[in-house]
């Protein structure tokens, strides 16, 4: 049995990561252009470029920060705490609550 060195098991593993993450972008660009549609079969939207070269309409823009804002305020409410260092339960069951009427309505 060959007794490895923790070093060179590290090291491979961030080499694997790495090119993990290359293949992912690369995939991710290959699927972009693949999905690309000739400018005159697009809907008439303004369309903005994000962060990751991607198309984005002002419609989705809006709703898009609008989302990002609720999901900070319930994220906020979730990691309360009382005085003692407890979670308040009080949000968490609401949020529970909220989910589960949510998929019944969807049923």
């Amino acid at each position: 049995m060959k007794n490895r060195n923790p070093k060179a098991i590290i090291k491979k593993q961030r080499e694997f990561y790495k090119n993990a993450k290359y293949v992912n972008k690369y995939k991710k660009s290959v699927k972009q252009q693949q999905t690309n549609v000739p400018s005159a079969i697009r809907p008439l939207e303004e369309e903005n470029e994000t962060a990751d070269g991607s198309k984005m309409s002002q419609n989705d823009k809006k709703r898009k920060k609008t989302e990002s804002t609720r999901r900070k305020a319930v994220r906020e409410k979730m990691m309360k705490r009382t005085h003692k260092g407890q979670p308040v339960m009080k949000y968490r069951i609401q949020h529970l609550l909220e989910t589960i009427q949510g998929s019944m309505n969807k049923s």
